[in-house]
């Protein structure tokens, strides 16, 4: 399900695209996703996230950045529509879990998820929790992020890592 948008961009410098950006958004196919990843292993010290818990995380934090609202209709063949989720979106929905039985099995379901292309014309991104199920032990808990390059590249995306990161709003700030 697509998430709703809106028609006007509020903010160019987050909305105008760079050459860069149409040669992403041109390369970009259900063969080829063209975005980009970060993989993380958690601490947990034997305690779990729980799903619910990294989603009220994002959703309280989706609102630090207007990037995380941005969406691309179209793109290949087609000009390219920037779109702005609008205030009814639920950036926690940019959140699943996935169980795995050890280290293989977490790497099929990561390959699968990078494999796959992101949904337009919702926001551009999405986070991925991976949970042990019982009895795989010592694998610990995995935080896949997935971005399309076209909102983001380089430097652009450590604002993603603010979605996720511990700290107080003014620890938050580093990431603008």
């Amino acid at each position: 399900m697509n998430s709703p948008a809106s028609q006007a961009p509020a903010d160019a410098r987050v909305t105008e695209l760079a050459p860069p950006d149409h040669t992403y958004l041109h390369m970009d196919k259900d063969s080829a996703p063209m975005h980009w990843s970060m993989i993380l292993q958690l601490e947990s010290n034997g305690a779990l996230l729980g799903l619910d818990e990294v989603r009220t995380r994002v959703r309280e934090r989706a609102g630090l950045f207007e990037i995380f609202r941005l969406g691309i209709r179209n793109g290949r063949w087609r000009k390219p529509e920037m779109v702005l989720a609008d205030d009814s979106w639920d950036a926690g929905e940019h959140v699943t879990e996935f169980g795995f039985t050890d280290r293989a099995h977490l790497q099929r379901r990561v390959t699968k998820l990078l494999e796959s292309p992101l949904p337009r014309p919702r926001p551009f991104w999405d986070i991925t929790l991976f949970t042990p199920s019982a009895g795989a032990e010592g694998v610990g808990q995995w935080v896949l992020l997935r971005v399309h390059h076209s909102i983001s590249d380089g430097i652009a995306g450590a604002a993603f890592a603010a979605l996720l990161a511990d700290g107080e709003p003014d620890d938050l700030a580093e990431f603008e």
